[in-house]
């Protein structure tokens, strides 16, 4: 009696398994990514919010030169939104939120 030949060739074997690894890494890569997005969503908008719309506005004004007083207004609000930023930022890096109970000994 003859069995079925049920293996196949090895190097079928080996192209399907390097195959995988390469979907997997690639899936892996996409999910890290992700989450790196999703972690720093609101940092992004917080950067656009203080930093990115204001200096589009500033150049605005800017480019009308009637708009002077304008343009000295906006700056001194973006200036104070910027050293706000910067309390908050230098805060956070002291005291990270997010451990201060595992490590409130420490802090």
């Amino acid at each position: 009696m003859q069995k079925a030949a049920c293996i196949s060739d090895p190097r079928e074997s080996v192209e399907l398994t390097i195959h995988l690894r390469s979907q997997l890494q690639q899936l892996l890569s996409t999910a890290i990514q992700f989450f790196i997005h999703l972690v720093t969503l609101p940092y992004y908008r917080f950067f656009q919010f203080n930093t990115t719309k204001p200096i589009f506005r500033l150049a605005a004004c800017a480019s009308n030169p009637s708009q002077s007083s304008k343009l000295i207004h906006l700056i001194a609000h973006w200036r104070t939104r910027k050293l706000a930023e910067l309390q908050f930022i230098s805060i956070a890096v002291r005291h990270p939120f997010f451990l201060y109970p595992l490590f409130a000994d420490i802090f």
